[in-house]
């Protein structure tokens, strides 16, 4: 494939923070896996300590084998993975979290309809209702902002109310959901210093694919493992973004 100058620019880019804006058929993934390629073969880089994040497992294991195919025969360990999948391996190297398992979005939605239906309080609410409950109660978690919540009279005091009883029920039976794995991460990133200097050091080039989608967290966490060197390759399209409800 003939790599045009702004490729070309993109894939010899080493040290520093760089910003990649392209549309459909670019050729993003086409950069992306020849840039790991560069670190390594030109740059000197250990493979080990590059880290590549996409927001799906199956895009994630499309650029793997991508890249591994452009090195054949060999299969450097280069880490793939989705954002909850990187912050789930952070958090089990880690005694505090070592002991969790991971609820399922559908466990999650029964868990909180249980707890709604068991109070006479929240009778009134519909099942579409429910659904938009659901998904503000894991934006209200996840992002610092605070948008009031406008369901047939459901109240902060209510709301809190829900999200007490449902952690309650995850803390007895050692449980965490996907928004929990975020906020764990940053948690334990920010409160230990040591902690995060170890992952800064093993992730020393991070790259991130369909990036106008990053949630808020999910860029902070981003943010204080790319520091101090800052060696963040970010890619993606701002026509395509599709999660500016939750502050992408």
């Amino acid at each position: 494939q003939i790599v045009n100058p702004n490729q070309e620019k993109a894939i010899m880019h080493t040290a520093g923070a760089a910003q990649v804006i392209a549309g459909p058929g670019s050729g993003k993934t086409f950069v992306t896996v020849h840039r790991i390629k560069h670190l390594i073969t030109y740059q000197g880089v250990d493979p080990a300590r590059i880290l590549v994040i996409t927001f799906t497992k199956a895009a994630a294991l499309e650029m793997q084998e991508r890249f591994f195919r452009l090195m054949e025969p060999e299969n450097p360990p280069v880490r793939f993975g989705t954002f909850h999948a990187v912050f789930y391996h952070i958090l089990r190297q880690s005694a505090i979290y070592r002991g969790y398992s991971i609820m399922t979005e559908s466990e999650k939605r029964k868990q909180m309809r249980q707890i709604i239906r068991m109070y006479s309080r929240f009778a009134c609410l519909q099942e579409e209702d429910l659904e938009e409950l659901i998904a503000f109660i894991s934006a209200h978690k996840t992002s610092t902002s605070r948008k009031p919540f406008s369901v047939r009279g459901i109240t902060e005091e209510d709301i809190r109310f829900i999200l007490k009883e449902y952690e309650a029920y995850q803390q007895e039976f050692g449980q965490m959901d996907f928004d929990d794995i975020m906020i764990f991460c940053h948690r334990l990133l920010l409160e230990e210093p040591e902690v995060l200097k170890v992952w800064q050091e093993q992730f020393q080039y991070i790259l991130v694919d369909e990036f106008q989608d990053i949630s808020p967290m999910q860029y902070e966490i981003v943010k204080l493992l790319a520091a101090p060197e800052q060696n963040l390759f970010i890619v993606g399209d701002d026509d395509q973004s599709i999660y500016g409800f939750r502050g992408a």
